[in-house]
C-alpha cells in the first residue's frame, strides 16, 4: 500500500474514533488542552478536539514517513535562521527542538540521509 493510502486510512481511523475510544484518550486530551490553553491561548476551546485529532494524526504519519525514502527525498527544510545547511555541512552546531509539534523522527531521518552526524537528546 502506498504511503499516501496509508496516511488516508490513518486519517479516517483517527478522526472517526468511537466515543468509548476517545474516552480512553481523555487524559492525553486534558494535557493537550491545558497546554494549548496556556501557550496558544488565542485558539478557541471549541477547536481543541479537532486540533487534538490533527496532532494525533501527524504523530501517526511521522511514524509512516520516517521509513519512506521517497518521502524524505521530497521533504524540504525551511530554514529561517542564520545557520547555513548545505550538503551535510553546517556553519556551527545546531539543536533542533520540535516541542512535540514536529516529528523528531522525520527530522533525524532527513538529516541523516543528507549526510549529517546526528544525535537524539532525551531526558532519560
Amino acid at each position: 500500500m502506498s504511503l499516501k493510502n496509508q496516511k488516508k486510512n490513518k486519517r479516517k481511523e483517527v478522526f472517526n474514533l468511537k466515543k468509548k475510544d476517545f474516552n480512553l484518550q481523555s487524559y492525553y486530551f486534558a494535557l493537550f488542552s491545558a497546554n494549548i490553553n496556556k501557550f496558544l491561548s488565542h485558539i478557541k476551546k471549541s477547536n481543541y478536539k479537532e486540533l487534538f485529532f490533527e496532532t494525533i494524526y501527524c504523530q501517526h504519519c511521522s511514524a509512516l514517513e520516517q521509513n519512506s525514502k521517497e518521502y524524505l527525498k521530497n521533504s524540504k527544510i525551511i530554514n529561517n535562521t542564520k545557520f547555513k545547511i548545505i550538503n551535510g555541512e553546517i556553519s556551527e552546531n545546531i539543536i533542533f527542538a520540535t516541542f512535540h509539534l514536529g516529528s523528531y523522527r522525520t527530522i533525524i531521518s532527513y538529516l541523516y540521509e543528507c549526510g549529517f552526524k546526528v544525535a537524539l537528546i532525551i531526558d532519560d
